[in-house]
């Protein structure tokens, strides 16, 4: 047998390589394809929502978190967390029912935005209660703004960005249900 005879195809080969070729990109499309699905859609911040806990955190490092509220519970510290509302439902538009340190209820109007997916801004406030309206030098400003801490559609958990002097210069977390 000579080398030229060792380094002849047989006559099927090109066939073969084709084959495996266009099976190979068939493969690679499908896999493209299959990668390029659509995530699925994040829970929305936009519904109505009302207070299920309010824990109080102190500056003082050394200190535990408090649990000033719980929905249903007996032996709340501030009860007036039961008549909170945060009503985003209508895009850019809110109804917001607060409290403070007293127990006094204040209603605000006002608008919201979530900035890079990460912090709920409430801003534009207005006072709508009749009588004397809170210290809220926040509603002026930049409004009050809010870390998301996580969304779904049954829970919205929110951080309060800096300290509020409405509750004793705490920073507060909120965990929200739907209306």
């Amino acid at each position: 047998m000579t080398i030229k005879q060792l380094y002849i195809k047989p006559q099927g080969w090109p066939r073969f390589m084709s084959y495996i070729k266009s099976t190979f990109v068939w493969i690679c499309l499908i896999g493209l394809l299959a990668s390029c699905k659509k995530d699925d859609p994040q829970p929305s911040v936009q519904r109505n929502w009302i207070m299920k806990t309010v824990r109080h955190k102190s500056n003082d490092p050394g200190k535990p978190a408090v649990v000033v509220y719980e929905r249903g519970a007996t032996n709340n510290i501030a009860t007036a967390y039961k008549n909170f509302n945060l009503d985003l439902s209508k895009q850019d538009t809110l109804s917001f029912t607060d409290i403070d340190q007293d127990g006094s209820v204040y209603k605000f109007i006002g608008k919201w935005r979530v900035d890079k997916s990460v912090k709920l801004v409430l801003y534009n406030l207005k006072e709508t209660t009749l009588g004397v309206p809170p210290s809220c030098e926040d509603c002026d400003k930049n409004g009050i703004e809010y870390f998301i801490v996580s969304i779904a559609e049954d829970q919205l958990i929110v951080n309060r960005l800096y300290t509020s002097d409405k509750t004793g210069d705490t920073l507060n977390e909120y965990i929200l249900e739907p209306k």
